[in-house]
């Protein structure tokens, strides 16, 4: 999918190993998309003291309260967007100092470690990715994955969504895509 490249990966089949009944696909590096949730949640939770559980919890009766209303995406997707930054800039900025001491002062004593990226997951630019793609799919190419759940979503170690799973791919007319168009515009 080049116009997605820098954002998601999808598996080529290898069309040797492919019949009418059986689809054989690349293997795509990744974690499964629930899992890698969940490991975010998990680290989100300790850095709060708290168990995974015990945040889980929490947030269930938050969105039973009766005064509860789901964030907006997009402002949400800037403010991770923003924190990321910052959060890159202190990591950058870090292990600059670290490199000017490893290439001075640490050729003679023990040099620093460098800091890694951490990303924050941004829930919303991930939906905003996956609702692009899949009307990519449908409304310009014409064919669409049958099958896309969370299962069939991985996250890539380079950051991008990798989607699998394609053994249910159906195919829209451009009749039926303008149709589909015209039904959500109304």
């Amino acid at each position: 999918m080049p116009v997605y490249g820098d954002r998601v990966a999808l598996p080529k089949p290898i069309m040797p190993l492919c019949s009418k009944t059986v689809l054989v696909m690349e293997y795509i590096h990744g974690k499964r998309f629930i899992d890698g949730v969940k490991d975010h949640f998990k680290k989100y939770a300790k850095a709060q003291g708290k168990s995974y559980e015990e945040l889980e919890k929490e947030e269930i009766e938050k969105m039973k309260r009766p005064d509860f209303k789901f964030k907006d995406l997009g402002k949400e997707k800037e403010k991770i967007q923003r924190y990321q930054r910052i959060l890159d800039y202190k990591t950058n900025t870090s292990n600059l100092l670290k490199k000017c001491y490893n290439y001075t002062f640490g050729i003679f004593t023990q040099p620093y470690e460098y800091t890694e990226r951490e990303v924050i997951l941004n829930l919303g630019s991930i939906i905003e990715t996956l609702a692009e793609v899949h009307g990519y799919e449908i409304m310009v190419n014409g064919a669409f994955n049958g099958d896309p759940h969370p299962g069939n979503i991985l996250m890539m170690p380079d950051g991008r969504l990798g989607l699998i799973d394609y053994g249910q791919v159906k195919h829209l007319s451009m009749d039926t895509r303008l149709k589909y168009a015209s039904l959500i515009v109304a």
